[in-house]
């Protein structure tokens, strides 16, 4: 879809409309905007912003790259900001966290260029650890916060933040959500503007030196921009105010938010009753605005995704201007304060708000109970039924050998999780991690749990992007702390949770490009760590003679699982026409003792009609199967 998106993209010209996803659209609009660094860390839902401008950079000549995390690519894209290049960093929630510590420091020293900072929430925390609400970044660092509602503003308000970031000479954040990136909608594409370099970095400047008195001196300035901030927001052309003829009702909304609630007047035919404001700035917020509103009006619902950051507001704005409305949202317990919305829930809500006949979702639908059922029947044919490494996956691999050597060590452990495919090894048949929590925390609870002589000991689990983005520091505190924990680096050679990007370790560019490679093992060692292995997991029994070794040593130890993504490996084969090998079972050999699917639980491997076989469209040859078989009933 990627590839379909960035051609239509390139065969349109200004006043024409497309079909896309909101992460093209954001692309397109950094285009438009002509941003010249852009910059950010893969994560699901944003991935895919990046993926879609590669292929415009030599065109467009802009910088676009990965960064070893969100910290550090938030600080590139600002670097280029206050050299006289509009930037951009897009993030995902969890990484606005990383980036918190440069994003406080930089907006108090402000930029010579537009910069963007998109950060992109998960209600529902489909792909996320947590769901989070990053609204709140924009009131801490006192920048224009502003929400797109579909596609074809998430475009142009990626337009009008690099524009208004020049004007007011600090970062504009954008929240957006999954539903909005995800989703696709017409976009009527704009003019390429071609922007030249403005203010260039001034070395003897103080405003580049946030620190002792200086840095109160910039916080006053940033106190100052705020009135101009203000006026941004009344006049912000995506505010908008839909009135009904009647006035005792009404919706004040942002985001996706929006069209759930119009959804949710349509299907009640309510348009006649209720009146919407959409807001599109929510910080600071359009108060005037608000208050012309709230005017007339008896009853408002506020209808926000996660936290009640405008419902707060809005009563404050109406406590104020002394307005007798009542208000309700998150904070009434008319909205849970967690998970997505949906037209559904929100319909309900308006009327019971409304004191209007709530109306089931399914009540009196076949069509949809239908649907339901045979949502379910597919569930059925689906093998486990549950969420599991793919065929091939070398985590599966590096699981089964560690379990198996936990197993024979006859010692119990603690095993500390991370971020990426790998936190499968939770779920059956491995049941092996304990623990998940931030990108580098495997290692870093790891060395407390350490610390407090709990009595077992611990193994840290962490993939290798995950280790250069987060663990490094973490190991530095194992070495200078001398704890004793065996840390196993599942190093599959690619971000492959996200959609197989490429990291420092890899040496490939998100442009495909080649540059250095940073090894692991010579980062291991560079952290303190004098036992480094590295073995290939599918080599099961050299993999658990070393697992099994490690674990009766003591002190620091790093064992590197390396071996590459099997989807990884399937894509290459099939751009190079390269026939993968499959694995079949003898009927003759087999004993149906199920072996293969308890302890791997490979989708490849079904149980159908009292036989077991391998389903040669999914089996990505790699030969696990076959050397867990004790009958030697399997082969290629």
């Amino acid at each position: 879809m990627i590839e379909l998106d960035c051609q239509l993209m390139r065969n349109k010209k200004e006043g024409e409309n497309i079909s896309i996803s909101g992460n093209t659209a954001i692309a397109r609009g950094l285009i438009e905007g002509s941003a010249k660094m852009i910059t950010s860390y893969p994560g699901t839902p944003c991935a895919e912003v990046i993926e879609s401008l590669v292929p415009f950079s030599e065109e467009y000549k802009f910088h676009v790259e990965w960064s070893v995390n969100e910290k550090v690519a938030l600080e590139v894209a600002f670097a280029a900001a206050i050299s006289g290049s509009r930037s951009a960093f897009i993030t995902k929630h969890v990484g606005m966290n990383v980036a918190a510590d440069a994003l406080m420091h930089i907006c108090y020293a402000g930029v010579n260029a537009g910069m963007v900072i998109i950060s992109v929430d998960d209600p529902g925390a489909f792909d996320s650890p947590i769901e989070q609400d990053t609204r709140f970044y924009a009131r801490m660092a006192e920048i224009i916060g502003i929400e797109p509602s579909n596609q074809q503003e998430a475009k142009d308000m990626v337009v009008s933040a690099l524009e208004f970031s020049e004007k007011t000479q600090l970062p504009v954040f954008i929240r957006t959500t999954n539903r909005i990136l995800y989703g696709r909608g017409k976009v009527t594409v704009g003019r390429i503007q071609d922007i030249k370099p403005g203010l260039q970095f001034e070395k003897k400047s103080l405003r580049w030196f946030i620190a002792g008195r200086n840095s109160v001196k910039q916080h006053e300035w940033l106190h100052e921009q705020q009135g101009q901030l203000k006026n941004i927001s009344e006049a912000f052309s995506f505010n908008k105010i839909e009135p009904a003829v009647q006035k005792e009702y009404g919706i004040i909304t942002t985001g996706v938010g929006y069209y759930y609630a119009k959804e949710a007047i349509n299907y009640l035919s309510l348009q006649d009753c209720i009146s919407i404001l959409k807001i599109g700035c929510f910080n600071p917020l359009p108060e005037n605005l608000i208050k012309q509103f709230l005017n007339s009006l008896g009853k408002v619902l506020v209808v926000e995704e996660l936290e009640p950051l405008i419902e707060e507001k809005i009563k404050a704005v109406a406590v104020r201007s002394d307005k007798k409305v009542e208000i309700y949202g998150k904070l009434s317990r008319h909205f849970s304060h967690v998970g997505a919305l949906s037209p559904g829930i929100v319909r309900d809500v308006i009327a019971q708000t409304y004191s209007l006949k709530t109306v089931s979702f399914l009540q009196n639908d076949s069509r949809k109970l239908k649907a339901i059922k045979d949502v379910d029947d597919i569930k059925k044919t689906i093998p486990y039924g549950y969420l599991t490494f793919c065929p091939g996956c070398p985590h599966r691999a590096s699981f089964y050998g560690l379990k198996r050597a936990i197993k024979k060590s006859k010692q119990e452990f603690i095993v500390t999780g991370d971020i990426g495919c790998y936190l499968l090894g939770r779920r059956s048949p491995f049941l092996l991690e304990h623990t998940v929590f931030c990108m580098g925390a495997s290692i870093g609870i790891g060395c407390g749990l350490s610390q407090v002589e709990s009595g077992e000991r611990v193994i840290a689990t962490i993939g290798d992007s995950t280790f250069l983005h987060a663990g490094i520091p973490a190991l530095i505190n194992c070495s200078y702390s001398n704890v004793d924990i065996l840390i196993c680096i599942l190093d599959n050679r690619t971000i492959a949770m996200t959609g197989l990007q490429p990291y420092p370790g890899t040496g490939v560019t998100v442009e495909g490009k080649k540059n250095k490679a940073i090894k692991l093992e010579d980062m291991v060692r560079a952290c303190g760590i004098n036992y480094v292995k590295v073995v290939d997991p599918f080599k099961t029994k050299k993999a658990g003679e070393v697992l099994l070794g490690a674990l009766k040593m003591r002190g620091q130890r790093v064992v590197i699982l390396r071996h590459e993504c099997a989807q990884l490996s399937n894509k290459r084969a099939k751009e190079k026409k390269i026939r993968t090998k499959h694995y079949t079972i003898n009927n003759y050999k087999c004993k149906q003792c199920k072996i293969c699917i308890n302890v791997l639980r490979c989708p490849a491997i079904l149980f159908r009609n009292n036989r077991v076989y391998i389903d040669r469209f999914l089996c990505s040859g790699c030969g696990l199967c076959s050397q867990v078989c004790p009958f030697n009933a399997i082969s290629c």
